[in-house]
């Protein structure tokens, strides 16, 4: 998957870097854990159903894709 396919599947949380990630380890009480926020609750249904439409296309454009492959062979 790419970059932009990432940020849709991964909208909710933010992404932490490696470094991030390792004194994840040691944050016993959370203080470190992020979330992507929305101004609204509807913003934020709207953006995940978005992102869900958009890798349920790309999921079938790439079921077609193999499709054709098959039947070209």
């Amino acid at each position: 998957m790419g970059d932009f396919e990432d940020t849709l599947t991964f909208r909710l949380f933010a992404r932490p870097s490696f470094a991030e990630g390792l004194s994840r380890l040691f944050d016993f009480s959370g203080s470190m854990q992020a979330y992507n926020r929305n101004k609204t609750a509807n913003e934020a249904d709207v953006r995940a159903l978005t992102a869900d439409w958009i890798m349920v296309g790309k999921g079938m454009q790439e079921a077609m894709n193999q499709c054709e492959k098959e039947i070209a062979q």
